[in-house]
């Protein structure tokens, strides 16, 4: 009996176990024609007897030639249980290739028909399996040879950078390991029926006849017609009762299209072998895999079950079981999850190397230093990928797809999957052409979907530039009428024709200026390139501008329009479109500039200054939206200023066209106003960075006291009336629930208060978050001599512990935002400085009673002078409570790292806020310190 080292038995003995139990079982389908078990196992042994015969020894390569057929899975069973490796290798290659790969894997005897095997006049054995019948059925059945885990399975060819093929070699523990992982993964069992259409000499037909069969499945074999046609294979799939199939890629989509019966058969459909554009639009009666890995690394290294209806680019998933994916920088560092690097892949399906090329398997196989075992190696795809939250993997191109375009790096890959997202367009592609200037430049090839109408050039030059930069916007559009595909299923790229008058893609005429600042560049520009053919849509450089008319074009618009801008500016908009709309942009920058400086206190603006560095608060943004409705007549929406606090993006709002925001009760501002997930109301005070790092997923909105407020709530008002004001001011916004409640440090207090009228009302609030909260207890304590006492020899002790230096910065940056805030008290800062005194005076003598609801406290580590707001808020909250703790000092909690941390932590508990998942997520407790 056959053993493998580390219990991994060779697919040789799982069949033959499999001919012992169910002899009778179908094994091989196709058409009117089957082959059980029993006559599968009888018909390799006799052939590895047959090869023994030859002289053919464990340690061998044998290539095999054929069509798809019963015979070929029977030489290829026979091969291995000799002990021999197979060589699969594809009829329809040159003659050349197929030379190459005989001489070069040292096959001693090629499986192949009689009429190849008289064409390709080789020196090493033929063996027909019709031609030679009688004699392969007169031999013995040849006992199991040893077979161990690093003994080759087979010898398989891939396109090589040089264009000359390499052999991969695939041992048998690689092969058993994929059988294992794809049978546990999937649920293999003897009632599937699998398909098997891929190129035999493409490694998914590997993964197609093994691991079903070692599981007792029925393989169906597709011809040429059925596996060339996605409307063919559907009906094939339905008929042959098709459990778990596998589609090439380009054949993926449009079977994810399709409509299909309830009641198919199929549980499974596997697609892999190039870049997925979409995930299926709809839920189907079973589920799409979607799979990567490269012939080095035994067919699959990561799988994801695609979630239907998932915008964007789908995964390529997790590592599979036994599999390692690392993410390298070009140091061979681990780069962070969410940043770009290249794909390593270590673990139990990484090939033993290349065949015959030491220097290249040396190269693209190296050491595992992040396996914890000696020995390991991984290999080096050249792919690059991106590790998202959720562990999941997104493919992010080659890095030998990778071209420069005016000095600009530029990924073929992505601008080939933007395009693919048009809703006219089945498949495109980008390469790069020559130009008569010698220049690279892009071309992108569409294939347009079936009965759709042809987009223009400019069509979808506009679609590509809403997500891409404007150099990585091709030119040049070459219409496809069919993919050319390798005999693999894969895009050729050689076969790519290059961009002639015959091929292009036509545009379409744009219209003439819109603007008067627009019509005045267009005539500029013009006259410089001698063209009264252009229109304002025609990209400057290539419609024949270079540097130093750039630098004309520059100065030109600096004296027409007294704008500043940069030959850098110009790259970036290259239109007059464009063009016309950054100078406008800057012009009105200007007039705001002055208005901000009025406001702030300050004599310059930049237009990238940040209006809340310079001392700015979301009342004084509120004021200066008033500002700029009596300036320009026109009242623009404060979220996107709140995401993007600049003069600039103020300016590009004017000029807009966006959504008017809806009425809101005065006090209320809305920080986001996009998303789908339930609101935040953030009670009194917000830093803006906090609501922007939230994330765009649920609208946020800042909920103040106003002076109007002040004026009917009295001298002194209770904690409880201004929660009751401020309750109003949410329910007219949002009448139902569930509500998420936030505050920061006194307005915490507040926050808590609303939330607990909320309940009382009968609302619902799925959370409550406490940043930094004063305890009521707390509060209370402030001014007794001991917390006065405690404060200055709290400041001395972490000053001598930050040391002078450190602790002379920190002084200046209070000073510097003391005088900033100081200096904006010409407007609105008074009444943001009495509703202040309002909350604060009344968070001091408040009496709050028991909590009952789920509250987030996240609590500065240092606290506040060396003291902690933790204490007391067990009592209010006894059973619901849930702390984490952020590094550092009170005054610290919104530097930009504690923001981020914050804001990830508040997330994940407003995605999840029962008890149970919270306890599941390893969270600490009230009271604990993680």
């Amino acid at each position: 009996m056959q053993t493998l080292t580390a219990n991994i038995r060779p697919i040789s003995e799982q069949i033959s176990e499999i001919r012992d139990n169910y002899a009778h079982s179908i094994a091989l389908s196709y058409g009117d024609r089957q082959l059980s078990y029993e006559e599968l196992d009888r018909g390799a042994n006799r052939f590895a007897g047959y090869l023994a015969q030859l002289g053919i020894v464990s340690g061998d390569t044998v290539a095999i030639c054929m069509e798809r057929s019963f015979d070929w899975i029977v030489a290829a069973l026979g091969i291995m249980r000799s002990g021999a490796a197979y060589v699969p290798l594809d009829a329809a290659w040159p003659h050349s290739r197929l030379y190459f790969a005989l001489q070069d894997s040292g096959a001693t005897a090629l499986v192949a028909r009689a009429a190849l095997l008289d064409r390709l006049q080789i020196k090493v054995r033929g063996i027909d399996p019709c031609r030679d019948a009688a004699a392969i059925a007169a031999v013995s059945e040849l006992a199991h040879a040893p077979i161990d885990a690093d003994d080759l399975a087979y010898v398989i060819y891939t396109s090589g950078s040089t264009g000359v093929p390499k052999g991969v070699e695939i041992t048998h523990g690689n092969l058993s390991h994929l059988i294992r992982w794809h049978c546990d993964a999937f649920r293999v069992t003897r009632k599937d029926r699998a398909s098997h259409l891929s190129g035999l000499g493409f490694d998914a037909a590997v993964w197609e006849i093994w691991p079903h069969l070692s599981a007792g499945a029925t393989l169906c074999l597709a011809d040429d017609a059925v596996r060339s046609s996605p409307e063919l294979l559907q009906q094939w799939m339905i008929r042959e009762q098709v459990t778990i199939g596998f589609v090439p890629t380009v054949h993926a989509l449009p079977m994810m299209a399709m409509e299909w019966p309830s009641a198919t058969a199929l549980r499974i459909l596997l697609t892999g072998g190039d870049v997925l554009r979409q995930a299926p639009a709809v839920r189907l009666p079973f589920d799409v895999v979607n799979n990567y890995g490269p012939t080095e690394c035994t067919v699959v290294a990561t799988s994801s079950v695609l979630t239907p209806g998932a915008l964007g680019q789908p995964p390529i998933g997790r590592p599979v079981a036994g599999t390692s994916i690392y993410l390298l920088n070009e140091k061979g560092e681990p780069v962070p999850d969410g940043h770009t690097g290249e794909i390593y892949i270590g673990g139990k399906s990484v090939g033993r190397g290349y065949r015959n090329l030491p220097e290249s398997t040396e190269r693209s196989f190296p050491l595992d230093t992040y396996a914890g075992a000696p020995g390991g190696r991984m290999y080096r795809t050249g792919d690059r990928g991106v590790r998202r939250p959720d562990g999941e993997i997104e493919f992010r191109g080659r890095l030998d797809r990778q071209t420069k375009v005016r000095g600009q790096r530029v990924e073929l890959d992505e601008i080939g999957s933007i395009l693919s997202q048009h809703p006219s367009i089945f498949f495109a592609t980008a390469m790069t052409n020559v130009s008569e200037d010698g220049e690279n430049q892009l071309v992108a090839y569409v294939l347009p979907k079936r009965n759709a109408p042809i987009p223009t050039v400019r069509e979808l030059q506009k679609h590509l530039q809403r997500s891409l930069p404007e150099f990585m916007v091709p030119s040049l559009f070459v219409l496809l009428h069919a993919l050319p595909l390798s005999p693999n299923g894969k895009l050729d790229p050689a076969m790519l024709a290059p961009p002639t008058d015959g091929n292009l893609l036509e545009g379409r005429a744009a219209e003439i200026s819109a603007t008067p600042v627009e019509g005045k560049l267009l005539a500029i520009v013009r006259g410089l390139l001698k063209n009264d053919e252009l229109v304002p849509e025609d990209n400057f450089f290539l419609a024949g501008g270079h540097s130093l008319l750039g630098m004309q074009l520059v100065m030109r618009i600096q004296n027409a329009f007294g704008v500043d801008l940069t030959l850098g500016q110009l790259f970036e908009a290259p239109t007059v479109e464009r063009l016309a709309l950054l100078v406008e942009t800057t012009l009105r920058g200007q007039r705001l500039a002055v208005i901000w400086a009025e406001l702030l206190g300050r004599n310059h603006i930049g237009l990238d200054d940040n209006f809340f560095d310079l001392g700015g608060h979301p009342a004084l943004a509120a004021a200066l939206r008033e500002r700029i409705a009596v300036e320009f007549g026109q009242s623009i929406p404060l979220s996107p200023f709140f995401r993007n606090p600049t003069v600039r993006r103020q300016a590009e709002l004017t000029l807009e066209t966006v959504k008017p925001e809806p009425v809101l009760p005065p006090g209320v501002l809305p920080l986001q106003m996009d998303g789908t997930r339930p609101s935040i109301f953030w009670v009194h005070y917000v830093n803006v960075n906090l609501a922007k790092e939230l994330g765009d997923e649920r609208p946020i909105f800042l909920v103040m006291l106003t002076a109007t407020d002040i004026a009917s709530l009295g001298e002194k008002p209770a904690l409880r009336s201004i929660a009751a004001c401020l309750l109003r001011k949410i329910l007219a916004t949002q009448p139902q629930g569930p509500y998420n409640i936030g505050g920061l440090c006194v307005g915490s207090v507040l926050a808590y208060e609303i939330a607990s009228q909320l309940r009382a009302a009968g609302h619902e609030v799925s959370l409550l978050v406490l940043v930094d909260a004063p305890s009521p207890s707390y509060l209370k304590s402030y001014n007794s001599l001991t917390a006065k006492l405690s404060r200055p020899r709290y400041l001395l002790e972490r000053n001598a512990r930050l040391g002078p230096r450190q602790s002379l910065l920190n002084l200046r940056k209070r000073l510097v935002k003391h005088f900033a805030s100081a200096a904006s008290t010409r407007v609105a800062w008074t009444e943001v400085g009495e509703t202040h005194e309002a909350v604060e005076s009344a968070a001091f003598v408040y009496e709050p009673e028991k909590y009952g609801g789920e509250v987030l406290l996240l609590v500065a580590s240092e606290g506040t002078h060396g003291v902690s707001f933790l204490p007391g808020w067990e009592a209010l909250v006894p059973q619901s409570l849930h702390t984490e703790y952020v590094d550092g000092h009170h005054r610290e909690l919104m530097t930009a790292q504690n923001v981020r941390s914050m804001a990830s932590v508040i997330t994940s508990y407003l995605v999840t806020t029962s008890k149970e998942n919270l306890t599941s997520r390893g969270v600490a407790s009230s009271g604990s310190r993680p």
